[in-house]
């Protein structure tokens, strides 16, 4: 992350990946402020109350944010979410970065660097260059994510992976990564 501190909307999911990323940012001395995003993901609720008790935990101003109209069938890659995520962010925290828990090895286009970059030029055209879209773990893999966030004794316990349910299904892409990571610590 840069040195400038200012107030950030943390797009908080509940996962391990947005409370790491807050606790670098509080870390860094940002003022965060946290947004949950229900847009009509399978474990929406699961995600809400993790999100919710991780930004009560962190002491963070906490908001909840309700889209409808996508069509969600299923876990795995939901084209457009992290383009949802980032503009609604914007919209709702003007003249607040926006941060967001994208790491390395997922796969998803909007994960990747270069999304990262397309989106800071258009934030930069929006905000005429004073909006910062910090992404800090996009280098890392959900490996290192995870050790990190244990080594900074993140409420690992209060966080929720799964997308396909409220409760773990242990088949998802995001269980699976989870299982492998915890058997291995």
């Amino acid at each position: 992350m840069q040195n400038r501190l200012r107030g950030a909307c943390l797009l908080l999911s509940g996962g391990v990946d947005s409370a790491l990323t807050a606790s670098m940012l509080l870390d860094e001395g940002a003022e965060v402020a946290a947004l949950f995003i229900d847009y009509g993901q399978p474990a929406a609720d699961a995600e809400r109350s993790a999100s919710c008790d991780i930004a009560r935990t962190m002491n963070l101003p906490w908001r909840d944010l309700t889209v409808r109209g996508l069509l969600v069938q299923a876990a795995g890659e939901i084209p457009g979410r992290n383009d949802l995520l980032i503009a609604s962010a914007s919209a709702c925290f003007p003249h607040h970065d926006v941060a967001l828990g994208v790491h390395a090895g997922t796969g998803y286009p909007d994960c990747s660097p270069a999304h990262r970059q397309a989106w800071q030029q258009l934030l930069d055209v929006q905000h005429g260059g004073t909006t910062r879209l910090l992404t800090p773990l996009i280098d890392l893999t959900k490996g290192e994510v995870f050790a990190l966030a244990a080594r900074a004794g993140l409420p690992l316990d209060k966080t929720h992976s799964c997308e396909s349910s409220n409760q773990p299904c242990g088949t998802c892409r995001s269980c699976k990564d989870r299982e492998s990571i915890v058997a291995r610590a």
